[in-house]
């Protein structure tokens, strides 16, 4: 009973910031993604009364505190209100979270990938390292460069990868960006979370020959085999 009932109290939680740059390590980006029980966003089926500031965008190399602890804090306050409007007290229209990618297509004869995301997007910056994506097993991972951003979507280059997609993944990295300078947001400035997701084909014939011109993608939290765990 007291699981149940400390899972309805709503509580707050701040992704962690950055430590340190050009670090090879992803043990922070794996902190962050566990930050969410491995399903991405906050609240969810394991987290059902938890909100959560994402943080990775406020880097602090100089902070006196640590580059962990970045002396933005009207920033991280902004953030973390909205999530308290929206889940401790039920504000319906309060947008809290960023972007958040829920389709994929694989055009397979033109190796682009589309993603459809759950809000308009705004694109602070083309990275070319934002987005990678593993097409081999063991994961090897590639970066996959973006080459359009519209509204809600977002269009990824795959040289190298052929029809075979098998996860992808999205500011991986110990400090994935300058200040506020992350690839996505969302109109109301959030930045889009971090996220390692399996890819599985949605729809296959059995027996076909030759993969279809484009691919459907059923896009699921990341497993052992994609953390390379």
């Amino acid at each position: 009973m007291l699981d149940v009932c400390a899972a309805s109290i709503p509580s707050s939680a701040l992704q962690l910031s950055t430590y340190r740059r050009q670090s090879p390590d992803d043990s922070f980006a794996r902190l962050r993604w566990h930050q969410t029980a491995d399903l991405g966003v906050v609240p969810n089926t394991r987290l059902p009364g938890t909100f959560m500031a994402v943080a990775m965008d406020l880097c602090d190399e100089r902070s006196p505190y640590g580059s962990v602890h970045p002396r933005d804090k009207q920033n991280v306050a902004h953030r973390l209100q909205l999530g308290a409007r929206a889940v401790a007290y039920g504000e319906k229209d309060v947008v809290f979270q960023g972007p958040y990618p829920t389709r994929a297509i694989l055009e397979v004869t033109k190796g682009l990938l589309n993603l459809t995301y759950s809000q308009e997007l705004v694109c602070r910056r083309r990275d070319t390292q934002a987005f990678e994506v593993c097409c081999s097993t063991p994961c090897r991972w590639l970066p996959a460069p973006v080459v359009a951003v519209g509204s809600r979507t977002v269009t990824l280059a795959l040289a190298g990868c052929g029809p075979l997609v098998l996860a992808l993944r999205y500011a991986w990295a110990e400090w994935p960006c300058e200040y506020q300078s992350c690839a996505l947001y969302n109109t109301q400035g959030l930045p889009a979370p971090p996220f390692i997701l399996d890819a599985l084909p949605v729809g296959e014939t059995p027996g076909r020959s030759e993969p279809p011109a484009e691919r459907e993608l059923l896009l699921l939290p990341g497993s052992g085999f994609s953390q390379g765990i």
